[in-house]
């Protein structure tokens, strides 16, 4: 495990300049990174790689993810947003490529049905990786649901100069489950499932 602070090739560089770069996953080494998050609902972000130039926008990330997200907190995860915020999500219909969701009461929609698909005590998360620079973010993630399993799943952030979302693109691969020990698979809730991931 290893855990390290960069500076970029500069003499004397500015503070902006400076990488924290997190290998393995203990990020509580990392001076000015560690904001103790109470995890929930099989949240984590144990092994999780950082790589940023903004301390304050990365535990903006975690929060967003494994506190507003983890505890299903609306009113939170909402608040991480710009009022004239845009998410736009890519999905996996040919029809319909991608969906956009502009302002708090769209986005505020489109999360509650991401929390009717991803229920408490019955999903996963884990949050892989976070790269910051110049207020532009990327992670990368995955989940399971109770029918989905979410193998690899991408949001790129833009930031405004408050540190709220300003735009936001999700697109991600996943998989309907298999129910364990009989190769079927799982269809509980496959409606809503399908929606959220057009």
């Amino acid at each position: 495990m290893t855990i390290q602070t960069l500076s970029l090739s500069v003499s004397s560089p500015p503070k902006a300049a400076k990488k924290v770069v997190g290998t393995s996953g203990d990020i509580s080494n990392i001076p000015g990174l560690w904001v103790p998050i109470e995890l929930a609902n099989n949240c984590s972000e144990e092994g999780i790689h950082i790589e940023s130039d903004d301390l304050s926008l990365t535990n903006a990330i975690r929060r967003h993810f494994l506190e507003h997200f983890g505890h299903r907190d609306l009113k939170g995860i909402v608040s991480d947003y710009a009022n004239d915020a845009i998410l736009i999500v890519h999905g996996q219909d040919k029809d319909k490529l991608t969906t956009k969701y502009h302002g708090h009461d769209e986005i505020q929609s489109y999360f509650q049905q991401v929390f009717d698909i991803h229920p408490k005590g019955e999903s996963s998360f884990l949050l892989k990786q976070i790269a910051i620079e110049q207020k532009h973010g990327t992670c990368i993630w995955s989940a399971k649901t109770p029918s989905l399993d979410v193998t690899e799943a991408t949001d790129t952030f833009v930031f405004d100069v408050n540190g709220k979302i300003s735009k936001q693109f999700f697109s991600c691969e996943s998989c309907e489950r298999e129910d364990p020990g009989t190769s079927r698979v799982v269809r509980r809730g496959s409606e809503e499932c399908a929606e959220f991931f057009k």
